[in-house]
């Protein structure tokens, strides 16, 4: 009944609105898209195709969301509150008294659902109109890609506001806490990346000065002042930096490739461009694939060089003359903090790939199903989290391992007896090679110890 109502609507004109996340996330990162509601209109749209159908991706971003708070609590494993007209009460009054900032709506680039289906079977109109009941087996496909491909857009139409990247500055710290002028110069560099490397035509970026940010920042609650003789500190205190991740995580997908070249060089103070150009496809599937990012694998090596001819002018990385080498700057100089600080955005997610590889390489080929594979993995994660000090409550999402281990079987890296265990080959080992060689050896030691310990 829902599916017919749903087809009248359209064959209408009615335009219609719905989130194919399923609910707001509480990591500030887009979740899996649910395809129940795509399903039904693609499948609306098969059994009328007269009037055309054209999706438009909305972002909407923050500087401080209203249930900042619960999400604190929820992330942390309380279970999420129940519904009260008391509660409501409560949050109106809460929301009166608090500085929220603006709200900021981007529109994406529309998607046909015509040329979509034209992609999958270009004679599509024959076929639907033969059996419209029984719509072709690729439509499934098609549906899957058409629920990707919004969220690639939604993404690629972030507006990036300076909650975001002080949070993406200060999280990047060990303590959450960094001289007020280091705190700028590092704000000045996401600034100049996002304009210099744009990640998209339709990404919108705050006009404020890094000074300016830090200071609202500030006046938001968000961060705190600690003077001191030779110049102040700003720090974020321990509620506000797992609150922070939130809105860090509403970007995180700007600053991805960027961030997965400079890991390239924690461990490493100098690389071979093939090697370098080796070390970020073999991640960057899988980064992909959770962050929703715009480039098709055919283009990685493209965004590369581009990347490495803007590090250059950024004073991030030297070349050798025919630039078939690359170095870092002296571990000594602020460019190499600055080049160790932007790593940090996703050391955690490469971090988080090598302690699932690590727990199946222990386990052993054929020994440990997936299901089990997870729970080890997040219970391995949480232990890493109390024993290392990490704020970041996706590190050990459950949904994100298992995304994970999928893409591992969707690439044939791992495959998946009859009995549902896990088996593996050459291909993994070369995957948790590459992963050691971007890891720091104490990180890499961390992770060992804990899954040797368990």
């Amino acid at each position: 009944m829902f599916a017919k109502y749903l087809g009248f609507m359209m064959a209408r004109g009615h335009p219609l609105e719905y989130f194919i996340e399923g609910g707001r996330s509480r990591t500030g990162r887009l979740l899996s898209p649910r395809t129940g509601m795509l399903s039904m209109t693609v499948r609306a749209y098969l059994r009328d195709p007269k009037r055309p159908v054209v999706f438009m991706p909305v972002y909407f971003g923050y500087e401080r969301i209203v249930e900042g708070r619960t999400y604190i609590g929820e992330l942390s494993g309380q279970p999420k509150e129940k519904e009260s007209v008391l509660g409501l009460l409560k949050a109106v009054v809460s929301v009166l008294r608090s500085k929220l900032g603006r709200v900021h709506v981007n529109l994406g680039q529309p998607i046909s659902l015509d040329e979509l289906l034209c992609r999958h079977d270009p004679n599509w109109r024959r076929a639907s109109l033969k059996d419209p009941e029984s719509p072709p087996g690729w439509i499934n496909d098609a549906v899957g890609d058409l629920a990707a491909r919004i969220n690639i857009e939604i993404n690629a139409a972030a507006a990036v506001t300076p909650i975001n990247l002080v949070a993406m500055a200060i999280l990047a710290t060990p303590h959450q806490a960094l001289p007020e002028a280091d705190l700028v110069r590092q704000v000045e560099l996401y600034q100049l990346l996002l304009r210099d490397a744009p990640y998209g035509p339709l990404v919108t970026i705050t006009t404020d000065s890094a000074a300016q940010m830090i200071r609202c920042a500030e006046a938001m609650g968000m961060l705190e002042r600690q003077t001191q003789a030779l110049g102040d500190i700003m720090r974020m205190n321990a509620e506000n930096a797992v609150l922070a991740t939130y809105y860090r995580n509403n970007i995180l997908h700007l600053f991805a490739m960027p961030s997965l070249l400079a890991c390239c060089f924690v461990s490493n103070a100098g690389l071979r461009t093939a090697d370098i150009h080796r070390l970020v496809r073999r991640a960057y599937p899988y980064i992909a694939a959770e962050l929703f990012l715009r480039w098709d694998e055919a283009s990685v090596s493209g965004v590369v060089d581009s990347l490495l001819e803007t590090f250059t002018r950024l004073n991030l990385l030297q070349a050798n003359a025919d630039r078939s080498e690359w170095q870092r700057p002296a571990s000594t100089s602020l460019e190499a903090m600055r080049l160790s600080l932007l790593a940090q955005a996703t050391i955690q997610t490469v971090e988080r790939y090598y302690l699932a590889i690590a727990l199946l390489l222990q386990s052993g080929s054929g020994s440990i199903t997936q299901e089990a594979l997870e729970q080890r993995c997040q219970l391995m994660a949480q232990r890493m989290s109390v024993l290392y000090g990490l704020n970041s409550p996706e590190f050990f999402d459950k949904s994100l391992f298992r995304n994970f281990i999928d893409l591992l079987r969707h690439r044939k890296v791992i495959q998946a007896s009859g009995d549902g265990r896990l088996s593996f080959g050459e291909p993994l080992l070369a995957v948790a090679a590459d992963a050691q060689l971007v890891l720091s050896e104490q990180i890499r030691h961390s992770i060992l110890q804990v899954t040797l310990g368990q």
